[in-house]
């Protein structure tokens, strides 16, 4: 698996687990599929959510489908089960329980109408874990997908061969339009009608319509050729893996100072960026005026492709949300925010802060912390000398850096310990820092970290389950394991701004890395990961731990003989294409139905910030 990849499992998991929680009310991070509001007792069963039933008995599409919208959203929500070309050779066919239909071999679509096609699409086949798309894509859209699935077992060719029989054979009765006698350009009868139903009728004849039979003139492939083409008149066809259709838009967007008092600067450069599977497909630059109002003319875009609005003002960076237009239009409106600069750390507050310790070797050990930082204010903190959060680290650590991030950069190492040099925008969990460092242990450490910012919840876990961990006010929550990674968990509440987190650890550690097994023959207790329950009861903070240490994690599993200053570790740095990468995978998450749209918007705008670190970064 990719690290995006794996990132995004571990994420994954945290979205489910961050519902229950031992501890109290725990609001997990961006990347760690954040809920508005969590119960704080523990759930006694998985709990059951129904679907808002949906009729589709009589749909019909509103427009006329697109197969070129059809084949972005194909790639982007399908293709992983059902293979790009629909070969059912998708990369999660494997944890599947049967095979998906393949759309690639005609057979498999004649017997159905489209109709049948977008309500499974609608509903989803739960029991085969398609998920239901009714909320995820708009009803426009799942028309599109449905017109798209039946072009997998069709070519240019065909259509066009199929397009000249019918010009000679039905074209004087139907009209060239076929909107002639049963007008099989309207929605209503294609949409319920089978491609075997129109292949029967053209060739053993209606009733209604004397001489209809082509039996004898038409063979076989022929026939299906003209049954294919009949289609397309219902529907704007695109040969698989043809190039999508290049359109023009305009995008209008609006600065918005979010800050009291807040006026909208002029001439403010705005940027564009445009991704189409992953990829920088076009950049675009223009200025806003007095009224903080900037246009995008022309813009050129296929179907699927995704646009990043960015900006600087007052020595930050802001960007909107991930947008695209929507099918069959070619405007889009976008809000940019800004905000005014504070250098001040008052409304500064530790939402969440994790610390994670790792026994990799005799006499030392690794810690990895994670801060999430909220913003209380309206405000943007950006202090003068750019360090915007700073944490102390414990006396005698060494080797203080960010794993993902630059030095100089993203971070730098101070005198005391940490700091990073990344504005704070206004809002709830708007930054995760991550930095890391090592401690000598030899079987006793006590651990003391003065916090410069009021922590609302500090979370421990200790990878081996021999050390003892005790601390004041220090609640344990015992053995978990999540994505195979077994930990001792504890937490402390309500840490005031000048407390210390501090926690004492004894006793021989086993020297075990847990996600590499147990080559020591020391024994763990840990919950059963078959159970999905009993994985979730009690981890509702390790949830947001998984997300943001998921990716470090899983770099020291792959080279633990990497040193952790290593830039990048053993897998090179994160790029661009690994965060895009997530983006794209937090959108099938998305389409899936898995989380609400708040919670949606919200990952993607943590993801877009780490996208942007990296762009800037890397020029």
């Amino acid at each position: 698996m990719k690290r995006a990849g794996l990132f995004l499992s571990l994420v994954s998991a945290g979205l489910w687990l961050s519902a229950c929680s031992l501890a109290g009310d725990i609001t997990p991070p961006p990347g760690s599929r954040p809920v508005a509001s969590i119960d704080q007792t523990v759930p006694t069963e998985a709990p059951v959510v129904e679907a808002a039933p949906v009729d589709v008995s009589a749909a019909l599409p509103s427009g006329r489908p697109s197969a070129a919208s059809g084949s972005a959203l194909f790639a982007a929500h399908c293709a992983e089960c059902h293979g790009a070309t629909g070969a059912s050779d998708g990369a999660s066919v494997a944890k599947l329980p049967a095979p998906p239909p393949q759309f690639s071999d005609p057979a498999t679509l004649r017997g159905l109408t489209p109709r049948e096609v977008y309500a499974t699409i609608t509903l989803g086949r739960l029991e085969n874990f398609m998920p239901p798309f009714a909320n995820s894509l708009t009803d426009a859209e799942r028309w599109d997908l449905a017109a798209y699935v039946y072009t997998l077992s069709t070519t240019q060719a065909e259509i066009d061969d199929g397009q000249a029989l019918y010009s000679a054979n039905c074209g004087e009765c139907h009209g060239a339009d076929g909107a002639t006698l049963q007008d099989w350009t309207a929605a209503d009868y294609l949409a319920a009608t089978s491609p075997q139903q129109i292949y029967t009728a053209i060739q053993t004849g209606v009733p209604e319509i004397a001489d209809h039979v082509f039996a004898s003139t038409l063979d076989e492939s022929q026939l299906w050729s003209v049954v294919n083409y009949a289609r397309t008149l219902s529907y704007t066809y695109l040969a698989p893996g043809a190039p999508l259709p290049e359109q023009a838009g305009t995008i209008v967007g609006q600065l918005a100072n979010g800050s009291a008092g807040g006026t909208t600067p002029d001439a403010l450069d705005v940027t564009l960026l445009g991704f189409t599977d992953m990829n920088l497909v076009g950049t675009y630059t223009t200025t806003s005026d007095a009224t903080g109002s900037f246009t995008f003319e022309a813009v050129p875009f296929t179907d699927g492709e995704q646009f990043i609005l960015t900006t600087e003002y007052g020595g930050a960076t802001y960007h909107s949300d991930v947008f695209a237009f929507e099918s069959g239009d070619t405007s889009a409106q976008v809000a940019l925010p800004i905000y005014d600069v504070t250098e001040s750390a008052d409304n500064i507050r530790i939402t969440q802060l994790h610390t994670f310790l790792m026994f990799e070797g005799p006499g030392s050990v690794t810690v990895g912390q994670m801060a999430v930082i909220s913003n209380d204010g309206d405000t943007t903190y950006a202090p003068a000398d750019g360090q915007s959060i700073r944490f102390a680290v414990p006396a005698g650590a060494t080797g203080v850096t960010a794993p993902d991030g630059l030095e100089g950069e993203t971070f730098a190492v101070t005198e005391g310990g940490y700091a990073d040099l990344r504005p704070v925008p206004p809002g709830d969990s708007t930054l995760q820092v991550f930095f890391q460092y090592q401690l000598p242990y030899s079987g006793q450490l006590d651990f003391a970290q003065r916090l410069d910012y009021p922590a609302d919840v500090a979370n421990l876990l200790v990878g081996d389950t021999q050390v003892s961990v005790t601390g004041e006010n220090v609640s344990d929550l015992g053995v978990q394991t999540i994505q195979g990674l077994t930990f001792q968990q504890f937490q402390r509440d309500g840490l005031a701004a000048g407390d210390t987190l501090a926690f004492n650890v004894s006793g021989a550690a086993s020297a075990v890395d847990p996600a590499l097994g147990d080559a020591t023959g020391a024994t763990t207790t840990a919950v059963s990961t078959d159970d999905t329950l009993s994985l979730g009861i009690g981890l509702g903070a390790l949830s947001a731990v998984a997300a943001g240490l998921g990716l470090w994690w899983y770099r020291r599993r792959q080279a633990p003989a990497v040193p952790a200053s290593a830039s990048g570790a053993a897998d090179g740095p994160i790029t661009r294409e690994d965060w895009l990468l997530a983006i794209a995978e937090l959108d099938d998450e998305h389409a899936a139905g898995k989380l609400s749209e708040p919670e949606y918007r919200r990952e993607r705008a943590w993801l877009l910030a780490e996208l942007q670190k990296v762009w800037d970064a890397e020029g």
